[in-house]
């Protein structure tokens, strides 16, 4: 392993790394973050104990990514030059502090929106290669399996509430990039689904901010995937906007 990690330059530093280590006493932030820096480096899995243990455990899923996926690169080699939907780890510019997925997402959209071709939405015709499986499978089954798993777990908390029927371009090409550049799978997006529906901010606005594509972003699933699923507790409401019992 540390063989195939001495020539690596760089991997990418998530905000969730960041927001757990600043749940540390200040004293354990060097030992969770070296920890960090000797797996992805070294491939060193280290010995934690306590509250650091917790810590790495609750990001490892990003970091088992992010390891395969230099790997990977290294079997396969470097896609080419241009190829936007596949950057390796071991790319000699790799992402920099200040270029987050998003606003890569957000610069391939501009890039669509100002050519002549058809929306991305037309590969639907054609198949994927999952990340995760190596399986290849039809597109238009990926985008209809993701909102109907959405679907099942919104109906739970929003009862009597239209489906979910279309998911946008935008949508699409980060569902891609999470299917087969990450390795995002379905239970990491039932688990998403399941902590997103029940965490107090989204009860109180209604989940009108969980719509599909909100779903297919980096940030929110890898930030999604390091809690757990917590059952808010039980609120009493008012009925014909008169408290209870008054």
């Amino acid at each position: 392993m540390k063989n195939e990690l001495q020539n690596r330059k760089a991997f990418k530093i998530y905000r969730s790394y960041y927001e757990v280590a600043k749940e540390l006493p200040e004293e354990l932030r060097g030992e969770f973050l070296m920890a960090i820096l000797e797996m992805q480096f070294e491939g060193k899995e280290p010995k934690l104990q306590g509250m650091v243990k917790f810590a790495f455990i609750s990001q490892k899923h990003s970091l088992d990514k992010q390891l395969q996926g230099y790997k990977d690169g290294l079997k396969g080699g470097a896609p080419p030059k241009g190829n936007n939907n596949h950057t390796p780890e071991g790319n000699s510019n790799p992402p920099l502090k200040g270029t987050s997925n998003q606003e890569q997402e957000q610069e391939k959209e501009q890039v669509t929106s100002n050519s002549n071709s058809k929306p991305e939405q037309d590969s639907g015709r054609g198949f994927i290669v999952l990340k995760s499986t190596g399986k290849k499978v039809k597109w238009a089954e990926c985008v209809s399996g993701y909102l109907s798993m959405l679907n099942t777990v919104r109906n739970k908390y929003r009862k009597h509430s239209r489906s979910l029927t279309i998911l946008s371009d935008k949508g699409q090409r980060q569902l891609k990039a999470r299917l087969t550049r990450d390795g995002y799978t379905k239970e990491d997006f039932t688990h998403c689904f399941e902590v997103a529906f029940n965490e107090e901010h989204h009860i109180d606005t209604d989940y009108k901010y969980l719509t599909a594509e909100f779903f297919t972003r980096q940030d929110k699933l890898e930030a999604f995937l390091s809690r757990e699923i917590k059952k808010p507790e039980q609120k009493s409401r008012p009925i014909n906007n008169q408290p209870v019992g008054g």
